[in-house]
């Protein structure tokens, strides 16, 4: 624990639809469904259950990794679209 591992990009598994690696993550910025953006995913904290994004821009949002929350993602367009819940309402 607490290894550090470097590949180059030839070497990654590509992953299944839907499924992404870590750095594919970081840096997106991150817009409810109804267009208000949020900020950018800052940090990826690893749970017992899902991962939780650490979402900044004015303030910070705790975003849960799942499918009913995260509705899209564009690694082109640098976004990720979610569903406004309990805390982050529109």
């Amino acid at each position: 624990m607490g290894s550090e591992v470097f590949l180059t990009s030839e070497e990654i598994e590509e992953l299944p639809e839907g499924e992404y690696y870590w750095n594919e993550l970081l840096g997106l910025k991150v817009y409810t469904e109804e267009g208000s953006f949020l900020g950018v995913i800052k940090e990826i904290i690893p749970t017992g259950s899902n991962d939780v994004f650490l979402v900044s821009n004015s303030g910070e949002h705790l975003i849960p990794a799942t499918k009913d929350v995260v509705r899209s993602v564009d690694k082109r367009s640098g976004e990720m679209i979610i569903r406004a819940f309990n805390g982050i309402v529109d």
